[in-house]
């Protein structure tokens, strides 16, 4: 079975650890697109971030940004669909970490908080 789509995450696995692309990353992307692959940035960035990575790799098309709370479409430069996660779900998950004395901070829509272990 031949492959279809690749999802790519940016940071780790795209990136090199001077945060760029390298000249192999973008052939192997080049020869995918050319394979009739289509390639999907999946990534915990914004959209703007994700959307200067991906022009920069020579990619189009969709990207999944924040964590897949936001499909952006990088040709067109506009989000398609936004999600965000509810700030109730997100304090629910903070105290539920909280209570198991795990260090960790999170974002949720006009909430930021942390706890340390």
């Amino acid at each position: 079975m031949k492959a279809r789509l690749a999802a790519i995450d940016l940071d780790g696995t795209l990136l090199r650890t001077d945060r760029t692309v390298s000249r192999r990353t973008r052939s192997a992307l080049a020869a995918a697109r050319d394979a009739g692959i289509t390639i999907v940035v999946v990534t915990a960035r914004s959209p703007r971030s994700a959307r200067d990575i991906a022009a920069d790799a020579g990619i189009g098309g969709i990207a999944i940004c924040a964590n897949g709370a936001t499909v952006y479409d990088l040709d067109d430069d506009r989000i398609v669909r936004h999600e965000p996660l509810p700030a109730a779900s997100g304090m629910h998950t903070d105290a539920c970490l909280a209570h198991f004395a795990c260090t960790h901070s999170s974002t949720v829509p006009q909430t930021s908080f942390s706890h340390p272990a």
